[in-house]
């Protein structure tokens, strides 16, 4: 995916250099679940004095003991900590599958960019697989439907506008289709408008035989094409932006039926687990956290389901390994690919714990997930990812500790 020249820090810098030139509103995208593994640092130099409103996508696959309020007092603890200077208006948690606060964003983003002289263009901006093109689809059916109750109470409406958008309609299913992706068409310009765009997509829908095509989504990073312009209304557009794939998430590495066990798709049911010093957390054959000192910590693991999660002796993390990668321990599934994801990289950490109560830190593995430690004292972690991939620790974004979900390893499984 990255040798596309759309997703080069080159060509995204080029492509996305008209935001900061123009008068417009922002809406800039991230993952909430890989939230420091999808923030753009350039931020300031990308959007320059323009208003932002950040967008957290992804909301609905945290557990649904998740504070919304906590939950955005900890993304504006992040933002001052990485010393963004961009006017972020506002932060909103949002999910582009459900729905969720979609349209709140959208109404706040129109009323920011309505001025005397006229209505102000909205660009969307995020790194790949953030949920952006879900997220504009999501503006073309509020769109849409606006238009139809303008038509029902008897306004003028442009039918011919109004037909582009229903064909751009998205089914969200296709998210979660495995199938090759539909890429939106390129123009010379790099520039589409509603109805090009609609034109683009019944021509690609007939080839492909799908249902209710939109502006291209996959679940595979990198597959939205240059700058695409949707049309509000005569006044102002959206504009869709590519996605940069950043490099340092684990998701560049893997291949498709990986990634489909790596990203959640669903709401995550999070564990925890007793961690002693000597003992180790295989995450599938795709990391490995070890206590190396410290009294006992519980480890909360925030995760696809579908990782297999397998604690054993940090003696014989290779042992284990030999005997079951591809199978009691996975992704990825084979032991050629576990081999080609290796030589992994230690990362050493030192936490304090404060108590049974509250989580300490979170340490991230960008692209998989992360884990909580929630103990008392100092303790020491080695945690160990394929080469290149982020690891790092962070303030806690799940902050209560649940007794309720600690778990025990029969040996196979886990069991509460």
């Amino acid at each position: 995916w990255g040798s596309h020249e759309s997703l080069s820090p080159e060509r995204f810098a080029e492509v996305v250099s008209v935001v900061r030139d123009k008068q417009c509103v922002v809406v800039f995208i991230v993952d909430l679940f890989d939230f420091q593994g999808t923030f753009l640092d350039n931020l300031d130099e990308i959007v320059g004095s323009n208003p932002v409103l950040l967008a957290a996508n992804k909301v609905d696959l945290l557990p649904k003991s998740a504070n919304t309020a906590q939950t955005i007092r900890w993304i504006r603890r992040e933002i001052v900590r990485r010393k963004i200077k961009a006017n972020v208006h506002q932060v909103n948690l949002i999910s582009s599958i459900s729905g969720s606060s979609v349209e709140n964003i959208f109404n706040d983003a129109l009323e920011l960019a309505s001025t005397p002289e006229g209505r102000k263009d909205i660009y969307v901006i995020g790194a790949a697989n953030v949920g952006k093109s879900s997220f504009v689809n999501r503006l073309i059916q509020i769109s849409s439907r606006r238009r139809e109750r303008q038509e029902e109470s008897g306004n003028d409406v442009n039918l011919d506008e109004l037909s582009a958008l229903e064909d751009m309609s998205l089914d969200l299913d296709d998210y979660l289709d495995n199938s090759e992706p539909v890429e939106s068409a390129e123009l010379d310009e790099d520039i589409m408008d509603a109805a090009e765009v609609a034109r683009a997509q019944r021509r690609m829908k007939k080839r492909k035989n799908k249902n209710g095509a939109g502006i291209s989504t996959s679940r595979l990073p990198g597959t939205t094409l240059d700058l695409i312009r949707i049309e509000i209304d005569d006044q102002s557009s959206i504009y869709d932006t590519p996605g940069i794939i950043m490099p340092t998430q684990l998701t560049h590495q893997l291949l498709p039926r990986e990634m489909e066990a790596v990203v959640p798709s669903k709401r995550i049911s999070y564990q925890s687990v007793e961690l002693k010093q000597g003992k180790a957390l295989l995450i599938g054959g795709l990391a490995k956290v070890e206590m190396l000192s410290g009294k006992p910590f519980f480890a909360t693991v925030y995760m696809s389901k579908s990782i297999q999660i397998h604690p054993t002796r940090a003696d014989n993390v290779e042992n284990f390994i030999s005997q079951h990668a591809g199978s009691l321990i996975s992704p990825p599934f084979t032991k050629e690919r576990f081999e080609e994801l290796r030589p992994f990289t230690d990362h050493n950490f030192r936490l304090r714990g404060i108590g049974f109560k509250h989580a300490s830190a979170d340490i991230v593995i960008s692209g998989l997930g992360w884990l909580s430690f929630t103990g008392s004292g100092p303790c020491e972690l080695k945690v160990s990812a394929p080469d290149g991939v982020a690891v790092f620790m962070r303030d806690p974004l799940m902050q209560h500790f649940a007794m309720k979900n600690m778990v025990k390893f029969t040996g196979k499984r886990f069991t509460k």
